[in-house]
């Protein structure tokens, strides 16, 4: 008993000991990580921290220091995790908030920064930094006034908070006192002159204010204050040379290169310098002199390589790059690198590729290599490859806004709309003022449908661009296109005053009276467009509509029959007066304005369209075939006119003639979405469907879950019943009829689903749903047959 007590003892003694050394170990690499920060040494902090968090995931000053040691290395997205992970452990972490809230500023994200402020002023009103950050969410989203009084509250309680100053001094300018922010920012000056940020600010307002001196004197100051901050140099040069006064600016690099520091970084400098004033001979010169004095500086070599490139000089740096290649491992790996570059841009794909394949042999991770190869893959329409190898590189590197908008091309290109608003909305976080990427985001949520975003993205580029009328134009018509009338007519007013005689204005006021029901509004705008462009479609069109809407019919076809005596041959004009008759219900008077459109313009799809239509009003099913075919001939093959004989040839059960049409239609489009829908269930569903038809069903039903249309969805799984895939048709098939829940054909498709997997009740259930309908539908005769067959079935259960 004793030797047990013994044992125990000795086990919780080295246990102890071994917490001991674990907790020791811990405060050890924290310590050494907070020396490390205040010593301004990020990387040796960082690896530190790292270390801490490594024993301790949860412990709290390792992650807030890992977190704000990340921000001064600008690891913008690794320092918001931090924050959020501080912040799940201690959700009323203040400075947690405050920081989190503050990166969320810089990357526009307004609302969450402003819903972070609240929090913390929530629990504690006089909060400085509470108070400074949701003055800056004001700030980002216009309420200048009210975010100026806030961060003078924080400035009021707090007057040396660094942050504080900065806002308010941004907050001051905003609300055009831009003097009383110099007097800040100078006052502050005085009891903080080794601020970086306060200093910083000074020498950018005092450039601005044409202050050349005192701008001269702060940022050789910030240079003093952190002589080893390149960047701080580089804004010194380029403010040498907005003043044309070249030879300080190249002092500033040529005394970096003296004091025989950061040598090749200065080098590379100046010769970007001579770049950018294109004097190329001296950008080769200043490379070729330290390469020889720094023989093993492969920098410098590369520089000089790639510069010879971008000269148009690609056999001399080819011959570079391939020079290297016998040199150390990851010397040759760059310059075979290189030279896939080099080759794929001279249009050598398979040598470029063979470089390629040889760098990701051995190194498969190599993200240079994988993001050309991502790149290629894409030029070459290869959607799957390029997602695989550019998710690799964003992996590596999230904040790459070529790879995000790369990646926004491979999933476009494989059906994938939302994924790529994702990549575009990640890539306008890093870089806001990209007016070609929102405009690329509005484009593909009009494919979604999502038309309060497309008009936001709009509205956002045209106050990046706002000389751009035709954005604005643009605008204004997603604003009609989603019924906001008011915005669309505050947006054409401003635009008529710059521009007063262009008739698409007074279109646009028209519609949007006409989207009010101001229909007498609207016609007298709409008479405004047609006085300054006599015969055009869109005006015309749009007055005929609130004629027909005040019912005005006979007054409609009057002011057409004056239109066509000033121009016969209008064919619109013809047109629209047919519809009109057409609406009336005469048809003798409709047909032979169609006609006579059609006469005038022979290669117009919709009269035919229309002669169809009256046709089909009249049950005449041949004339509405003859009227079709013929528009087909004279429009040689017009895709909506053979979607609508299609549909006909359907409804009509000669299934094989609809199919013809089909397969017509994806000879000149193969992307026509509807058309491989309706393709895809002709051919499932005829009866006795053959391997080669299913298979082809199957084909060309790839792609169509994407699109989140549920008669999609139904066809895709109609598809897979047809496979004898039944399991799989059953969920496309439920969520089809959830969007339409009294589809008698989608009811049938379900219940002979749920027959071929034994759920009798259920498939009685849905078969006699559907054949409750009057209307015919495809499969009508098999649902009965089957229906009296499970019949029995159930019956005998």
């Amino acid at each position: 008993m004793k030797i047990n007590c013994l044992l125990v003892a000795i086990a919780i003694i080295f246990g102890l000991a071994a917490c001991d050394g674990v907790e020791g170990r811990k405060e050890k690499y924290l310590e050494q990580a907070q020396q490390s920060f205040a010593t301004e040494d990020y990387d040796k902090a960082r690896i530190n921290y790292k270390n801490v968090l490594k024993i301790d995931p949860k412990d709290l000053d390792g992650l807030i220091g890992y977190a704000e040691t990340l921000e001064k290395l600008q690891d913008w997205r690794g320092a918001v995790g931090k924050y959020r992970a501080v912040l799940e452990l201690e959700p009323d972490h203040t400075k947690a908030k405050v920081k989190l809230g503050q990166l969320y500023l810089m990357a526009n994200e307004s609302e969450m920064a402003l819903d972070l402020a609240n929090q913390v002023l929530e629990n504690d009103p006089t909060h400085t930094g509470g108070l400074t950050l949701k003055a800056g969410a004001l700030g980002k989203t216009g309420e200048r006034e009210q975010a100026l009084s806030l961060v003078e509250q924080a400035f009021k309680l707090d007057p040396n908070d660094i942050d504080t100053i900065i806002m308010y001094a941004s907050m001051l300018t905003l609300n055009d006192r831009e003097d009383e922010a110099v007097r800040v920012l100078e006052e502050a000056n005085k009891s903080q002159p080794e601020s970086i940020s306060i200093n910083s600010m000074l020498a950018q307002y005092y450039m601005g204010r044409g202050q050349f001196i005192l701008a001269e004197e702060k940022l050789k100051r910030l240079i003093e204050l952190d002589p080893d901050n390149v960047k701080l140099k580089h804004k010194l040069v380029a403010f040498y040379e907005k003043l044309d006064r070249p030879e300080q600016a190249e002092q500033v690099y040529f005394d970096i290169i003296e004091s025989g520091e950061n040598v090749p970084t200065a080098v590379m400098a100046l010769h970007d310098l001579y770049v950018v004033r294109k004097d190329l001979e001296k950008a080769e010169s200043i490379l070729k002199k330290y390469m020889d004095e720094y023989p093993d500086n492969f920098d410098i070599r590369f520089k000089l390589a790639d510069f010879y490139v971008r000269s148009e000089r690609q056999d001399e740096a080819k011959a570079m790059y391939t020079s290297y290649l016998d040199e150390s491992e990851s010397v040759a790996v760059k310059a075979r690198n290189r030279l896939a570059y080099l080759n794929e841009m001279q249009g050598n794909l398979d040598q470029a590729e063979e470089h390629l394949a040889a760098v990701l042999k051995d190194h498969p991770g190599n993200i240079s290599a994988l993001t050309l190869r991502g790149k290629m893959h894409l030029d070459q329409e290869d959607a799957i490859n390029a997602i695989s190898d550019l998710r690799t590189v964003l992996n590596a590197n999230p904040e790459n806004t070529q790879v995000l908008k790369w990646l926004a091309s491979a999933y476009v290109m494989n059906n994938e709309p939302e994924l790529a608003v994702d990549m575009l909305k990640a890539a306008l976080s890093l870089q806001p003022r990209d007016i070609q990427s929102r405009l690329r985001l509005a484009g593909l949520y009009k494919e979604l449908n999502n038309q309060e975003q497309v008009t936001e993205q709009l509205a956002v580029a045209s106050e990046l661009m706002p000389g751009n009328l035709e954005l604005k134009g643009r605008l204004v018509s997603e604003y009609l296109a989603a019924g906001n009338s008011d915005k669309a007519r505050a947006l054409t007013e401003n635009l008529r005053a710059e521009d007063p005689e262009n008739p698409v204005y007074a279109l646009y006021l028209g519609i949007s009276h006409q989207l009010e029901s101001d229909h007498q509004q609207a016609i007298n705008y709409f008479d405004q467009a047609l006085a300054a462009k006599p015969g055009a479609i869109e005006p015309m069109s749009a007055k005929v509509r609130s004629l027909v809407a005040l019912k005005e019919f006979d007054q409609a076809i009057a002011w057409l029959d004056e239109v066509i005596k000033e121009v016969d041959q209008n064919s619109p004009a013809h047109n629209f007066r047919g519809e009109l008759y057409l609406a009336k219900r005469e048809f003798p008077a409709a047909e032979s304005s169609f006609s006579k459109a059609a006469e005038i313009n022979p290669g117009w799809w919709l009269p035919y369209r229309n002669l169809a239509i009256a046709a089909l009003a009249q049950d005449d099913m041949k004339a509405a075939e003859s009227a079709l075919s013929k528009g087909i001939e004279k429009t040689q093959g017009n895709q909506r006119l053979r979607m609508e004989l299609a549909g006909l040839y359907e409804r009509q059960g000669a299934l094989n003639a609809a199919i013809d049409q089909y397969e017509a239609i994806l000879q000149s489009d193969t992307d026509n979405l509807l058309a491989r829908n309706n393709l895809a269930m002709l051919l499932v569903s005829r009866e006795s469907a053959a391997e080669a038809d299913i298979q082809r069903a199957y084909e060309l039903s790839q792609g169509l879950l994407a699109q989140s249309n549920p008669l999609f969805q139904d066809t895709m799984g109609w598809v897979h019943y047809a496979k004898g895939e039944y399991n799989k048709a059953l969920p496309l098939i439920k969520r089809a009829l959830g969007a339409y829940p009294n589809n008698p054909e989608i009811q049938y498709h379900l219940g002979m689903t749920y027959y071929k997997t034994s759920d009798y009740a259920k498939a009685k259930e849905y078969l006699a749903a559907a054949l409750q309908t009057e209307g015919n539908f495809r499969g009508r005769n098999q649902a009965e047959t089957t229906l009296s067959e499970l019949e029995d079935k159930v019956s005998s259960l």
